[in-house]
């Protein structure tokens, strides 16, 4: 089980396309990482990611019983 918390800030999601996250292993094959052409392949659709901007988190304190 974990850990309850409460956070506070901004939350943010966002749609990586197929072409641009092909576009982002690109990148970094020009910065001399090694990449895979079933890594590249596997890319076969859309990503939601999901960020978020915290400002403070306030966390419970478990019960040492």
């Amino acid at each position: 089980m974990g850990t309850e918390a409460i956070v506070y800030g901004v939350a943010t999601q966002d749609t990586l396309t197929v072409e641009f996250q092909k576009h982002l292993l690109d990148d970094a094959a020009k910065n001399g990482k090694e990449i895979a052409k079933a890594e590249y392949d596997a890319i076969k659709a859309d990503k939601i990611e999901v960020t978020f901007d915290c400002e403070a988190i306030l966390v419970k304190k478990e019960d040492p019983f």
